[in-house]
């Protein structure tokens, strides 16, 4: 099970998402609350290690580590009162998101950010 599968078993609905780097990054990932009929929409980033014993999520050996895993992934989306907010952070100049500026999957992940319209939140 991936990032995407595991927040989607408690609702929150990834819209698109990208790996940003290659043995160890993260995973940045526009989400939405399946339960919701708003166009709000959220914005994780979840880091991933170089190999089992350096990912926190396959160095986990229980249920109940991937559960609390999971709970700190939802506990860490950033939410926007609409799309529009979102976006203007995505392209914004925050401090948050000065690292990634130099990655070249980070400007896809911001080009499929822009095409989205409120309806691909539903």
């Amino acid at each position: 099970m991936g990032y995407a599968e595991a927040i989607a078993g408690v609702g929150l609905k990834p819209i698109v998402d990208e790996l940003l780097g290659d043995y160890q990054g993260d995973w940045v990932a526009i989400v939405n609350d399946e339960d919701s009929w708003k166009d709000n929409a959220g914005f994780l980033v979840y880091g991933y290690g170089s190999c089992s014993g350096c990912d926190e999520w396959q160095a986990a050996e229980t249920a109940l580590e991937r559960v609390d895993i999971v709970r700190s992934m939802v506990e860490r989306v950033k939410w926007f009162d609409s799309l529009t907010d979102l976006k203007e952070f995505i392209n914004g100049d925050h401090p948050e998101l000065e690292w990634y500026g130099h990655d070249e999957e980070w400007v896809g992940f911001k080009a499929k950010v822009n095409s989205l319209t409120p309806g691909d939140l539903y």
